[in-house]
């Protein structure tokens, strides 16, 4: 069997798992603006929010013609073209090391945590991690036509082809996922691969990546603008960069120190790869030692002769690792998503050469290989399983609220998860409030006071405003899906602190 029959073996199995586990909720606030969105587009009203996410709705909006279940339409862009991610990682990996290297890459992939959580999940990760593979691999052969394989002169207009096609995939990615954006630097070390070799002239390997680029971004954004206005548009992403970086998005402005690295540590380690760490299950050992065994060994290796292998994996992940770290929310695991891919084609790397080593590698090796694919295989299909079959914490909430109190004498004060309530729950008088201040004031402007006042998940800067609040019930968060609490819970609020 060749080795395309091979991938698309492992695509028809990795798409069969994919479909088996889908979520049945919405899961997150994103997804329950995706939701909104699909109902009626409209970024003015958060629905979604800023950047849009246009290629993903759009997606999504055509399986909704198939089916009026909206949590299906949204899942059904991820569960697919999280499956066809193997074929652009096959080949990524084939071209950097070998077609051995390309079908562990794909195996392990296939039962990843992550990579088979996010695509089960009415959100915009596993499309987006699509276009970034895809790129990624026709960037990468940009690289391969500089190597001894293709030292003909008549590759010179292939070189400008695929710089064009690689920046033009890339620019729609932006359209479903505008954080991965530090992406470009494969783009930017591509032309100057191009050029350094000679391939291309420094204008025209520019213009090749700039065109294909344009033209992928305006695929998405011209019908974005005429549809929202770009007043409105370039309002909106002013508004929301700001928020994200000075309120609520999580990034180093808000959160910082050691405990930032930890937690993005234990994203990538703990729930990325299936690493061992403290609390988790002994089944996270020998995945763990696989894993170092392999990034170990890869990183003594030299890749017979040529370099780009190991320089263009780092190209790839460096810029996003340094984004992670700044930018983006490391308590939220689907953001490290686009990291996991570069570390399996490493740590296979590592396997495989390890295994062709010698006879003293061999046992260790295929002994560790078979660990890795068993052991990771049972974690992911617990945390699948449990997602699968378990209704999130928010909406379990809404459920005990709808079952003991009345929507016309009650009055909720949550944080984001109000956006629950605006789909699931719309006639109840749900609020959002970040501080004591926020909370005064909305009370204050209220004309008259309800009978009962809840409150889910009590901020400690609104403990001092609160001074009595009874417990009623609680909900675990699953830690795949967000890191940031450990549980939500719904308070009866009985009386108010006094100004």
């Amino acid at each position: 069997m060749n080795f395309p029959c091979k991938i698309s073996l492992l695509f028809l199995v990795c798409i069969a798992m994919r479909l088996c586990y889908a979520g049945r909720y919405l899961d997150c606030c994103d997804s329950v603006d995706f939701a909104l969105g699909l109902r009626e587009y409209n970024i003015n009203l958060l629905q979604p929010h800023f950047p849009g996410y246009p290629v993903y709705l759009f997606a999504a909006w055509l399986f909704s013609q198939t089916s009026l279940h909206t949590v299906w339409s949204l899942e059904m862009p991820g569960i697919l073209f999280g499956s066809l991610s193997v074929y652009p990682l096959a080949f990524l990996a084939r071209k950097l090391f070998s077609e051995r290297v390309a079908l562990l890459a794909v195996i392990l992939f296939l039962i990843n945590p992550l990579c088979w959580l996010q695509a089960e999940r009415p959100t915009s990760d596993a499309l987006g991690l699509f276009f970034i593979l895809a790129s990624a691999n026709i960037l990468c052969g940009v690289l391969a036509s500089n190597t001894s394989l293709y030292q003909d002169n008549r590759r010179f207009g292939k070189g400008a082809h695929l710089l064009f096609w690689g920046s033009f995939v890339f620019g729609i990615g932006l359209g479903v996922r505008l954080s991965y954006f530090p992406f470009i630097a494969l783009t930017v070390f591509a032309v100057r691969e191009q050029v350094v070799q000679g391939r291309q002239s420094t204008p025209m390997a520019v213009f090749c990546s700039l065109a294909g680029f344009v033209s992928g971004v305006c695929l998405w954004l011209l019908p974005q603008i005429v549809l929202t206005g770009w007043r409105p548009l370039l309002h909106n992403g002013l508004s929301f960069s700001h928020g994200h970086f000075t309120d609520w998005g999580g990034s180093a402005l808000t959160f910082w120190g050691w405990k930032r690295i930890v937690c993005l540590a234990r994203s990538l380690w703990l729930y990325g790869l299936g690493g061992w760490w403290p609390g988790a299950s002994l089944l996270n050992v020998l995945p763990s030692l696989a894993t170092l065994f392999g990034i170990f060994y890869a990183a003594r290796q030299r890749s017979s002769g040529r370099r780009y292998p190991e320089r263009y994996l780092a190209v790839y992940a460096a810029p996003y690792l340094i984004w992670l770290l700044i930018g983006q929310n490391v308590s939220n695991t689907r953001h490290v998503l686009p990291i996991i891919p570069a570390l399996l084609i490493l740590i296979s790397y590592g396997l495989c050469k390890a295994y062709k080593t010698g006879r003293r590698c061999i046992f260790p090796a295929s002994f560790l290989i078979f660990a890795l694919a068993i052991n990771v295989s049972i974690i992911s299909y617990t945390v699948v399983a449990r997602y699968h079959n378990t209704i999130p914490a928010p909406v379990q909430l809404i459920r005990f609220i709808e079952s003991h109190f009345e929507a016309t004498t009650t009055r909720i004060y949550c944080g984001e998860e109000r956006r629950f309530f605006d789909y699931y729950a719309p006639l109840w008088d749900a609020r959002e409030v970040r501080n004591e201040s926020g909370l005064r004031s909305d009370m204050q402007s209220s004309l008259c006071n309800p009978e009962m006042t809840l409150f889910i998940t009590i901020p400690e800067n609104l403990q001092n405003a609160l001074s009595k609040h009874l417990p009623l019930t609680s909900c675990n968060v699953n830690p795949y899906l967000d890191g940031t609490k450990e549980a939500l819970a719904l308070c009866m609020v009985s009386e108010v602190k006094p100004d």
